[in-house]
């Protein structure tokens, strides 16, 4: 029987649950800090930072909001490292895909491993890689999250993971691997895709073409 993961009840919980902690810190004098840099003028992205700041803002958290619709790669470095500096912020999160011709790996490399609450940088995919503690990107957050969430049994899957990204399939595998789960990485223009995907067991894939797996293309 098909099973239906509902993210954004999940997400609601999760909303909660954080809220509790923050509470817990801020008796202890503490207010976690979140920085969100943006670059460009894509209404898309500002929307999707601004809610962000909303969400962080509604369960008590102390965030700031840095757009930068135009800049360099060593402004942009600088507001980093700034912000790797100030005792106010915990996190830093930059959103990515940067303005046009910005270096999106200069950026991610500047923010100090230990704020780096997106696990984005080379320092934290590096960890990720060699087994090591770190902050998973979110969406291999969000991913195994649901799983622990719905009580669902990841040992024995074969997962099959679909796509060439650095902030999710990519890291997605490596942390399967880590955790000894049979998993098959393939990339968006495999031609045994169709194969893989009725044998798989779980399937994550970030192949943008709405129609590119549809219900009769997985296991029954």
């Amino acid at each position: 029987m098909p099973i239906v993961l509902d993210g954004r009840a999940t997400t609601d919980k999760v909303m909660e649950e954080v809220a509790s902690e923050v509470e817990k810190l801020a008796e202890q004098g503490v207010t976690p800090g979140l920085a969100l840099v943006l670059t460009g003028d894509d209404k898309f992205s500002a929307r999707y930072v601004k809610l962000k700041k909303k969400r962080a803002e509604k369960i008590g958290m102390y965030c700031e909001y840095h757009h930068l619709e135009e800049t360099t790669d060593e402004e942009l470095v600088s507001l980093i490292e700034k912000l790797n500096k100030d005792p106010k912020i915990h996190g830093v999160m930059v959103q990515l895909p940067l303005a046009e011709g910005l270096d999106e790996l200069k950026a991610v490399d500047a923010i100090a491993p230990e704020k780096d609450v997106d696990g984005l940088s080379p320092n934290t995919l590096g960890k990720l890689l060699m087994g090591e503690d770190c902050y998973p990107p979110a969406g291999v957050e969000a991913i195994m999250e649901l799983f622990k969430r719905y009580e669902l049994d990841v040992e024995g899957k074969h997962w099959l993971v679909a796509g060439e990204t650095t902030f999710l399939s990519k890291p997605l595998t490596a942390y399967l691997m880590n955790k000894k789960l049979r998993v098959t990485h393939v990339g968006p223009g495999c031609p045994h895709l169709p194969d893989l995907l009725k044998k798989a067991d779980v399937i994550s894939t970030e192949l943008f073409n709405k129609h590119m797996v549809k219900p009769e293309m997985v296991k029954d």
